[in-house]
This record gives C-alpha cells, sequence and structure tokens, in this order.
C-alpha cells in the first residue's frame, strides 16, 4: 500500500545516500579496527534492520529501516577490501578483489532468484499465526527468511582469521 515515490525512496535515497555517506568513516574505522568484527557488526546490523523491515507498520518505519540496512551493508565492502588485501600477496591482490566483486553480482542475482521462490512460496500459504508474535504475511515473511540468512552469514563470518595487517593493505597502523 506505498505509492511508486514511496518504493523510490525505499530503494533510492534511503539505502543508497546512507550506503554512500557512511561508507568513508566506514572505512577509516577499518584502517583502524578488527575488520572481521566491523563485517560481523555490519550484518548484525543490516540483518536486525532486514527483520525489523517486517514488523514496519508505517512507510517511516520501513525507511528508518532500509536505513539501517544501508548504514550495515556499508561495512561491507571497505573492510572486506583491506581483509583481501592483507590474505594475499601483492600480486594476486587483484585477481582476489575480481573474484570479490564478481560475488557482489552473482550473489545479487541468486538474490533475485531465490527471493522469486520464496515469495512465491510464501504468497501461495496466505498468512502465518505464529503465537507469541502474531500473524505475518508473505511480504513480512520473505523480510524475515532473508533476515536468518543475514545470520547464518554472520556465523559463517565468525569462523574468519582477521589477517595481520601489511604495508599494501592501506592500514594506518
Amino acid at each position: 500500500g506505498i505509492s511508486d515515490t514511496q518504493i523510490g525512496l525505499l530503494a533510492g535515497i534511503g539505502f543508497a545516500l546512507f550506503y554512500t555517506v557512511m561508507g568513508v568513516p566506514l572505512a577509516r574505522l577499518a584502517d583502524r579496527s578488527n575488520r572481521k568484527w566491523l563485517i560481523v557488526a555490519g550484518v548484525a546490523l543490516w540483518s536486525l534492520m532486514t527483520a525489523a523491515s517486517a514488523f514496519a507498520t508505517s512507510f517511516t518505519a520501513l525507511l528508518v529501516a532500509r536505513i539501517g540496512v544501508g548504514v550495515g551493508e556499508a561495512t561491507l565492502a571497505p573492510a572486506a577490501a583491506s581483509m583481501i588485501a592483507d590474505y594475499f600477496a601483492r600480486d594476486r591482490v587483484a585477481r582476489a578483489m575480481g573474484v570479490y566483486s564478481t560475488g557482489v553480482y552473482l550473489g545479487s542475482g541468486v538474490a533475485l532468484l531465490a527471493g522469486s521462490v520464496v515469495v512465491a512460496a510464501v504468497t501461495g500459504s496466505g498468512p502465518l499465526v505464529v503465537p507469541g508474535l502474531g500473524t505475518f504475511n508473505s511480504w513480512q515473511l520473505a523480510f524475515l527468511l532473508a533476515a536468518l540468512l543475514g545470520a547464518l552469514v554472520v556465523a559463517l563470518m565468525l569462523t574468519v582469521r582477521e589477517p595481520p595487517r601489511t604495508e599494501h593493505s592501506g592500514a594506518a597502523v
């Protein structure tokens, strides 16, 4: 029940502006702190905000949740680039960054395909009643399932070792 303009705000400025603006201070933080924990915090934030989207009862609440997703996602690129620079020998960093960058687009494509399967599955089932939590419509279930996948990413990231900083990671040690 939202307008085309509101959808544009949710997908555009609500996400992209905060993703872009927060990228610079989060990159600085990645240069000075533990990158693994920065990524864990970012994925946890964007997963929690994705789950919060399922509970939004107004456009404003949904916009705030999208802003939170953008801020959380802004942690990934700078921290990942810095970690990749430290994980790989200097002559292999460009290839590793290429593989990482490819993963972003492949992941987006898989997310769209998998998301459509999830939406189709939950749309046909009707509202789901969860005792103690309430009734969830299909759009809410889609957000909750996406948030659960984020929890899996957090768990996987906890198994990653923070590499020692090297001179070519661009770190200000």
